[in-house]
């Protein structure tokens, strides 16, 4: 498995790669999941697909925290996701 990339700003901080490895474990404290391929743009963290589902049923400004992802971001694409959906929440 490849090195994650740990977004300076993830939430929680977690001991460990839980919720910033592509496909690893959920980042949710309370999920053990593995394939986490759902990027949380909120709290910079891989969600697996139930937990991504019941985050997004309450919805940021109207838009959805967490999209799916196909491949392992870096911290620039990680940061600018964020700063897309920031934008989008903008009256």
């Amino acid at each position: 498995m490849e090195n994650p990339t740990y977004h300076p700003r993830r939430y929680p901080q977690h001991n460990g790669p839980k919720g910033q490895v592509f496909g690893g474990e959920c980042n949710r404290p309370s999920c053990t999941s593995q394939g986490a391929v759902f990027y949380n743009r909120a709290n910079h963290a891989y969600n697996c697909p139930a937990c991504a589902a019941d985050i997004n049923k309450w919805p940021l400004g109207g838009i959805e925290a967490c999209v799916e992802v196909k491949h392992p971001l870096t911290l620039g694409e990680m940061t600018n996701m964020t700063a897309r959906a920031i934008m989008a929440m903008q009256p």
